[in-house]
């Protein structure tokens, strides 16, 4: 019988479909390739089907599109035009039966990139909406801030005068239009409960500067932004459809803020959100021009547009000029410098995205180096398919396929998982992204716009086809190095020892995802570090079993300064009355919810220094009783005490900051006399407390004078926002009833908002570093998990192809111990390598962690080496399973099988 007699008859049938030309000339070595592959298959006890079921899908699908192309292509008979035009098509077919065939394998590929996609794809989305998408007004990179400094007093962004505000816009030439806003609050009354209210006071043209208007009614204008007519008031949608029921009948009526009747002008666009979502309602600045506020009242923050035409650099050269002719002009009745107090601008995208852009893009950084490890995984296992299918190359190889039709078919194959991994990785996404923006802490910005819109699914196909091409290239160039005789004779990589160059692209594959998950675990180990550090700050007070509750006291209902510290006096009395609760005090602004006003300050007797530090502090105004229920150490001196009323000689407490600073010990500020730069009256200094930290707990403390509420007519002026502090030997929580009960029966229409423990307060400072902490572990955690699959796959598919080898080893004699070590060694040659590479690229990156950190450098050592150790720990149980595999291998068996 000839050698075609001997070959399948679905082969012969097949043959006959083809083209002429490419039958005559391909068809004798097709035959012989048959033969072989029988040959060998039935020594083998393999079944000739898994070696030919691949060239009959070939064939199918040529002859399918060739069908439907016809045959009256420009090329005649070779049928090359049809196969270049519908190769895509038959490419992508082959690639699903392929991966249907082997769905298991397929799911575990899937499942890794939808991992690694679906991450970035939920990260991504949080980065775009918070980051990169631009703000919603008309050319919104025109829209700049204005901010003053006093760098003698630590203020890099402070807000600026009225006088400024009016010199920016009358002496500049590089603003279209500026405006100045400011934030506020205000009590909604005549409904069936007070609500308090976050409002935003407006100049008249912010409109313009923004480049908005109302969608129902209208805006106010210059002749209602003026004090005594500017009783008007804008609503928020959101205001409007909850406590008015989207009414349109309340344009035009009159509404009770603050025991105050204003009437509504308009309700603003849903999209409109200045300066967030949070915002109620916008009311007139309604500056006094005739009698304006001095220029070193700086409570003004200001908005411009730039001109058209004009950058953001030249408009910066211009404000440097004008701040430098205010310091020649010594009439202004206010210090200037360009040292001393000079002024910048920076777009409003970054003012409003702030300090979140740097922690968002090391999240997209970190989560993009798990894409990659799991790029790595899937290349890995391609490569070991790759080697399976070699006799299948081979084939396509000897009918004529050419090394380009080869990769792209393999290519094609690869771009057809990643696009299942990309489909799975948007459900991943959208359920992960649900998740960062539960655990998102609340002071990131513009979240409520964070969503899978056309830009995130555009750079989920981006990161989809990138990731196909990076780990469908490696298979598909080890393909081209498929040596023809060598795949049809061997028996499937047993028998043999397998060389180094086998294993050399695996191996660089597992050293680099390995290298890349030691610089995350680094990362997470800093952050760890850094978070740790940040839970042992002591922030100066006691945060265990404290309520806190804010209300604010309208101008109208509480005209006199009096009335308002009377009204403060008898709730506080009346909290303490409250059953469990062990003391109670008043604080303006309560430790870690925002920063003091500084003020410049002076001392009887003392005149001003230009040595001296700078005259200034921040100011607390605080009740009796505060300081027992913070739990603040008293240092020297005494507390206040119910001998100190609005009677009594005036007095004041500091802080152990303030005592240094200006008396170089604490006992030495006893007796000192002080007041605000100003005020009617000096305090005498009766007790120094320890210093809090008053912003943040990574900030370090600034100097405080306390003032006595009920002494604020004569020292500074009557506060009326204040948040009443309870301290209870019960859960705190449970006295939220009683506080509000007791506000009830004082005045029904004042509103309590903001209740919270000192507890969950403080938790919530470190909101932010547990967030980043968070997401940084669990990359991390996947990026370890996959690096030991990875070298755990490596091995066991090396001691696979190894078996004969290690079964004439264990026959000479060797010890089953030593094969285990030979095995391990192998492995964490690679690890040894990898960590090295990972080491060197956290040195090189370590910067960018460098502002997420506290009190720990980005090389800090002790964290290097803890993260090699975990490493080395995990690489080696993966390297002992595979090991332990080949020591158990029966040396017969191992021999017989071949």
């Amino acid at each position: 019988m000839s050698p075609g007699d001997r070959a399948p008859l679905a082969y012969r049938a097949l043959l006959r479909l083809l083209p002429s030309r490419f039958r005559e000339r391909h068809g004798p070595s097709m035959e012989r390739i048959f033969v072989e592959i029988l040959r060998d298959a039935r020594g083998s006890g393999a079944r000739l089907g898994v070696w030919t079921r691949a060239t009959v899908d070939v064939v199918e699908a040529a002859w399918t599109a060739r069908a439907r192309a016809g045959s009256g292509g420009r090329n005649g008979d070779d049928g090359r035009g049809w196969m270049m035009m519908d190769g895509w098509m038959q490419d992508t077919r082959y690639a699903l039966r392929q991966i249907a065939r082997r769905p298991g394998f397929t799911a575990v590929l899937v499942l890794t990139l939808a991992l690694g996609i679906g991450a970035n794809t939920a990260v991504f989305s949080v980065v775009n909406g918070v980051v990169l998408r631009p703000l919603p007004y008309p050319e919104p990179d025109r829209l700049t801030v204005v901010w003053s400094q006093f760098p003698t007093m630590e203020l890099m962004e402070f807000p600026s005068s009225w006088a400024e505000f009016e010199d920016y816009r009358n002496a500049t030439s590089s603003f279209e239009e500026l405006g100045i806003w400011g934030r506020t609050q205000r009590t909604l009354t005549g409904g069936e409960s007070p609500e308090r209210l976050d409002v935003v006071y407006f100049s008249w043209t912010m409109f313009s500067v923004l480049g908005v208007e109302p969608a129902v009614g209208r805006a106010f204008g210059a002749e209602e932004d003026v004090a005594g007519q500017d009783d008007v008031v804008l609503l928020s949608h959101g205001l409007w459809t909850r406590r008015f029921a989207g009414d349109p009948t309340v344009v035009g009526s009159t509404i009770e803020l603050d025991g105050r009747s204003v009437t509504v002008l308009g309700v603003m666009p849903e999209s409109f959100a200045f300066p967030d979502s949070d915002t109620d309602a916008w009311i007139p600045a309604g500056i006094d021009t005739a009698d304006p506020p001095s220029r070193s009242s700086h409570f003004a923050r200001i908005l411009g547009r730039l001109a058209p035409g004009v950058t953001l650099e030249a408009a910066t050269l211009e404000l440097e000029r004008l701040v430098e002719g205010w310091g020649a002009d010594h009439t202004l009745g206010h210090s200037w410098n360009t040292t001393a107090h000079p002024a910048f601008l920076r777009p409003l995208q970054a003012d409003v995205v702030g300090d979140v852009r740097t922690s968002l893009l090391v999240l997209l950084g970190a989560v993009g180096l798990v894409l990659l490890i799991a790029c790595a995984n899937v290349a890995n296992l391609l490569l070991v398919r790759a080697e399976g299918r070699a006799r299948e190359i081979s084939v396509r190889s000897a009918m004529g396929a050419g090394r380009g039709r080869i990769v792209r078919q393999l290519v094609t194959e690869s771009l057809v998982l990643a696009l299942l991994g990309g489909a799975a990785g948007l459900v991943v996404a959208r359920f992960g992204l649900t998740s960062l923006i539960a655990l998102a802490p609340a002071d990131i910005p513009r979240l409520d716009g964070v969503g899978l819109d056309g830009t995130v699914l555009a750079f989920t196909a981006g990161a989809t086809l990138l990731s196909g091409l990076l780990f469908g290239l490696a298979p598909a160039f080890r393909a081209l190095r498929t040596d023809l005789r060598a795949a049809l004779h061997s028996g499937g990589g047993r028998g043999g020892t397998a060389g180094k160059e086998r294993f050399r692209l695996r191996g660089v594959l597992v050293v680099g995802q390995t290298a890349l998950a030691v610089m995350l675990l680094i990362g997470g180990g800093l952050l760890l570090r850094s978070f740790g550090n940040l839970t042992r700050i002591d922030p100066g007070f006691s945060a265990d079993a404290v309520l806190s509750a804010s209300l604010s006291i309208p101008t109208n209902s509480y005209p006199e300064p009096s009335d308002v510290t009377r009204f403060y006096s008898d709730l506080l009395s009346r909290v303490e009355g409250i059953p469990g609760v062990a003391s109670a005090g008043l604080v303006r602004t309560p430790p870690l919810t925002g920063s003091l006003p500084p003020n410049d300050i002076e001392f009887e007797g003392r005149p001003s220094n230009p040595d001296d530090p700078p005259l200034n502090s921040d100011i607390q105004v605080v009740s009796t009783g505060y300081f027992e229920t913070m739990g603040i150490p008293l240092l020297v001196g005494r507390a206040f005490d119910d001998t100190d009323d609005e009677t009594s000689e005036v007095v004041a407490v500091v802080d152990e900051p303030f005592a240094r600073r200006f008396f170089g010990e604490p006992s030495a500020a006893l007796g000192a006399m002080v007041r605000q730069f100003g005020a009617p009256e000096y305090a005498r200094v009766v007790g120094v407390v320890g210093s809090v930290r008053q912003e943040q707990l990574q900030t370090e403390p600034r100097a405080h004078l306390y003032l006595l509420h009920e002494q604020t007519p004569r020292t500074w002026f009557p506060v009326r926002g204040m948040s009443v502090l309870a301290r209870t030997e019960l859960e705190p929580e449970t006295l939220v009833g009683a506080v509000r009960t007791e506000v009830r029966a004082l005045d029904p229409d004042l509103p309590v908002y903001g209740e919270t423990t000192v507890r969950e307060t403080v938790r919530s400072s470190m909101a932010a570093e547990r967030f980043n902490l968070f997401l940084q572990l669990v990359f991390a955690g996947v990026a370890l998990a996959l690096a030991a699959i990875g070298i755990y796959g490596v091995l066991s598919y090396q001691v696979q192809q190894r078996t004969r080898e290690i079964g004439i080893r264990l026959a000479l004699g060797a010890e089953r111990g030593g094969i285990v070590g030979l095995v391990v060694r192998q492995g964490m040659g690679l690890v040894a390598v990898a960590v090295v590479v990972g080491l060197s690229g956290a040195l090189l990156t370590g910067r960018v962690l460098s502002s997420l950190l506290y009190d720990v450098s980005a090389r800090d050592p002790l964290t290097y080496a803890a993260v090699t150790c975990v490493l080395v720990g995990v690489a080696a149980f993966a390297c002992w399973l595979p090991a332990r595999r080949a020591s158990a291998v029966d040396p017969q068996s191992a021999l017989r099988s071949e």
